[in-house]
C-alpha cells in the first residue's frame, strides 16, 4: 500500500508544475502549504511526474513504505506541534518527550525545511536608550550626506589577557582511548593588558597601552601625548572637519577630559556629555566594538601567549597586519550608515540580527 494518498499524490503533481519542474522548490512549496502532512522528498515529486507522464496512473508508486520511515512520518505531526509551541526546543528534548531517538526528530524538521537557526547576542537595551539612538542615527547620517564621507575618528579601549577566548566547543584530542586532556584557563597572575585604538576611515591608529584601570587623568594623558601626535600628521583641512568620538566609560566623562574636549575639538566631539550625545549601549554602531576588537583578538589570540611583553608584541603586530588591510577597515566604517539606517528602522531598538 502506497505511503501516501491519491489526494496527497494529485496535490505533488499540482505543486510540482507550480514549480516549474524545480524539485527543490516544489519540497519547500509543499511544506508551506501542507506543515501537517509527511513531507516528500525531491525524488517523491520526480517519480510522480515521471510515472504519470508513463502510466497516467499513480498506480504501482511504492516510494514510501513501511520499516523506518512510515515509524518516523507516525510522530511527525508530533514533532511539528512542539516546534510550534516552542521554536527555541531541541531535538533531544522532544526525543525524550515523544520517546523516539533524536536523529528521528531531526530527520523530520530537515524534511519538513526547517532549521536550526543560531540565537544572536544583543545587547541589553533600557527604555530611555531607543531615543537617544535615534538622535545620534540621524545626526550621522545627516552629516554624512554633507561630508561625502565620514570623518569621525571612532576610538575604544579593550582589555587583553592571557587567557584570551577559549572555546571548549571547539576543542577535542583525537584518541583511540580517552587522554583525560585538559587545558589551563585561570591563572593566580593574570595578564592584562589595557589598550586603545582609533580608527578613520582606512586608517587605523594606535595601539596605545594605558593603564589597566584607566582614569580621566590618565586618559588625558593619552590625548596629551597621542592623540597630539595623530593630529599632527593629518592635513590641516582634515585636522579642523574630524570629529573625536568617545563611549560612555567613566574615564571619559570626567570634567578634565570634557574641557581638553572642548578646547581642542569644540562642537566637534561626541561622549555622553558632548556637544553630539553619544548612545550608551550601542556597540552595534561602534566600529571598533563590531569588528576591529574582535578580530583583533582573534588573531592575538591564535597562538600561546607566555608573558605580558609577549602579549604586547602579538597585539602590535596583530595591529600592523590590520593596518595594511585599508580596504576591509574603509568598508568596516562604511557599514556604519547602513547600521545606522537599520536602526532607525528598527525604532533605535536591535537590529544586528537583522543584517
Amino acid at each position: 500500500m502506497p505511503a501516501f494518498t491519491n489526494i496527497e499524490y494529485r496535490d505533488m503533481l499540482f505543486i510540482y508544475g507550480f514549480a516549474n519542474g524545480n524539485s527543490r522548490a516544489a519540497v519547500r512549496e509543499y511544506a508551506l502549504r501542507f506543515p501537517n502532512r509527511q513531507q516528500p522528498s525531491r525524488n517523491t515529486f520526480a517519480e510522480v511526474f515521471r510515472r504519470c507522464g508513463e502510466t497516467g496512473s499513480f498506480r504501482g508508486l511504492r516510494i514510501r513504505e513501511g520499516g523506518q520511515n512510515a515509524e518516523r512520518w507516525r510522530h511527525a505531526p508530533a514533532i511539528l506541534q512542539a516546534v510550534r509551541e516552542d521554536p527555541t526546543t531541541s531535538t533531544r528534548r522532544i526525543g525524550a518527550a515523544l520517546r523516539i531517538h533524536h536523529s528521528t526528530v531531526h530527520r523530520v524538521l530537515k524534511r519538513s525545511n526547517l532549521h536550526p537557526y543560531h540565537l544572536s547576542k544583543v545587547q541589553n537595551l533600557l527604555p530611555v536608550d531607543a531615543e537617544v539612538r535615534l538622535q545620534f542615527c540621524r545626526w550621522y547620517l545627516n552629516h554624512l550626506h554633507e561630508w561625502g564621507s565620514d570623518q569621525i575618528i571612532w576610538t575604544d579601549e579593550a582589555m587583553f589577557t592571557k587567557c584570551g577566548i577559549i572555546n571548549l566547543h571547539n576543542s577535542h584530542v583525537w584518541s583511540s582511548e580517552n587522554p583525560h586532556a585538559t587545558i589551563v584557563t585561570h591563572f593566580q597572575h593574570e595578564i592584562r593588558v589595557n589598550v586603545w585604538l582609533g580608527l578613520r576611515r582606512g586608517q587605523l591608529y594606535g595601539p596605545v597601552i594605558l593603564p589597566n584601570r584607566l582614569n580621566s587623568n590618565e586618559f588625558v594623558n593619552l590625548l596629551d601625548n597621542d592623540l597630539i601626535d595623530i593630529l599632527e600628521e593629518m592635513p590641516i583641512a582634515t585636522r579642523q572637519n574630524i570629529y573625536f568620538q568617545m563611549d560612555g566609560c567613566p574615564a571619559h566623562n570626567g570634567r578634565i577630559v570634557q574641557n581638553w574636549m572642548n578646547d581642542r575639538f569644540g562642537e566637534k566631539w561626541i561622549g555622553r556629555y558632548g556637544p553630539v550625545r553619544w548612545p550608551a549601549r550601542s556597540p552595534d554602531i561602534t566600529p571598533l566594538d563590531f569588528y576591529v576588537w574582535g578580530t583583533l583578538k582573534s588573531n592575538v589570540y591564535k597562538i600561546p601567549i607566555n608573558s605580558r611583553e609577549d602579549l604586547i608584541n602579538r597585539i602590535r603586530m596583530c595591529c600592523n597586519e590590520m593596518r595594511r588591510k585599508r580596504i576591509e577597515l574603509q568598508r568596516v566604517v562604511d557599514s556604519v550608515r547602513r547600521r545606522c539606517v537599520m536602526c532607525i528602522e528598527n525604532r533605535g531598538g536591535h537590529f544586528e540580527h537583522s543584517l
